[in-house]
């Protein structure tokens, strides 16, 4: 099917396994069919379909955009735009909206702050444990988006630990397993 006669595709949250999801489609002017499908690889295949979210049919915009600064492997502090959309938290050019990276919410480890650099929240990603950090004002609502869009729109559980970490740490740790 082409992606402009879909207007959702979601996780189905009321199943008992986390296999299903959910398809709905146009159907004629006015009409929507609903379609149920099942997969192990679920938050794999929304990840990739949520990746057309600009060719549906219905252009519903969940995204919440954070005024944000990154941490760059320069050592110097970047002003960025984090989009949280459906399938991922997208990186942005401030000035130009350029899209720089995303970071698909089924490959997101989980989040982490860090104690002694204000306003700090780090991005655990890539199945490396790889760490991006970013410094926000409303980094408790970023958190919070986040938690709350990989679960209603991919299936995917994202936790925050419960422990911040020390920017010692952090630098210690940023690149992961490697």
């Amino acid at each position: 099917w082409p992606y402009s006669e879909f207007i959702s595709i979601v996780p189905n949250v009321k199943a008992p396994s986390n296999t299903e999801f959910l398809i709905t489609m146009k159907k004629g002017q006015r009409k929507t069919d609903m379609m149920k499908f099942s997969t192990d690889h679920r938050a794999d295949l929304l990840t990739a379909a949520l990746k057309f979210r600009d060719q549906f049919a219905e252009q519903n915009n969940t995204t919440r955009r954070f005024n944000a600064y990154k941490y760059h492997w320069s050592e110097s502090r970047v002003p960025v735009v984090l989009e949280v959309g459906q399938g991922s938290v997208n990186q942005r050019e401030p000035a130009t909206n350029k899209l720089l990276t995303s970071y698909d919410y089924n490959n997101i480890e989980g989040l982490t702050q860090i104690s002694d650099y204000p306003g700090s929240v780090a991005v655990i990603y890539g199945g490396f444990s790889r760490l991006h950090l970013f410094a926000l004002e409303q980094r408790d609502e970023f958190i919070k988006c986040v938690m709350e869009a990989g679960a209603a729109y991919v299936g995917v559980a994202i936790k925050q630990r419960k422990e911040p970490i020390t920017f010692d740490q952090y630098q210690l740790n940023r690149l992961g397993k490697y």
